[in-house]
């Protein structure tokens, strides 16, 4: 799959098409004003588009442009619920896009916000 134009905008656009597949859809407020449940929605939308990237094997700068979109949504997310911390402890949780750099951010980003002890370092 070839595609064109600034990864950015590429990833917003496969994240739109992921999200118009089913379910609500994305947010229509700022990121800024998002409930619990539009993080969410976010975040699982968000890691549709990275596994579709992934999977398709697109230009790495667009699958990572995809990525930062899943991490800023799975920050956020994290703030709110620890749900993603306690799968990860129990190796439940499954990475959108299995590259190691990738899955160490993550587990850091989730770690470091939900796990107290961590919080303190």
């Amino acid at each position: 799959m070839f595609v064109f134009g600034d990864p950015k905008e590429v990833a917003q656009l496969l994240l739109s098409e992921v999200a118009s597949y089913s379910g609500p859809g994305l947010p229509e407020t700022s990121t800024e004003e998002w409930d619990y449940d539009e993080t969410r929605r976010q975040m699982i939308y968000a890691s549709a588009a990275l596994r579709r990237a992934a999977s398709n094997q697109l230009e790495p700068k667009v699958i990572e442009a995809v990525c930062d979109l899943y991490e800023e949504a799975l920050y956020k997310f994290c703030l709110l619920d620890d749900v993603v911390w306690r799968a990860m402890k129990m190796k439940e949780h499954s990475y959108p896009w299995h590259d190691q750099a990738a899955e160490y951010r993550q587990y850091t980003i989730v770690s470091r916000i939900c796990d107290p002890i961590l919080s303190e370092d």
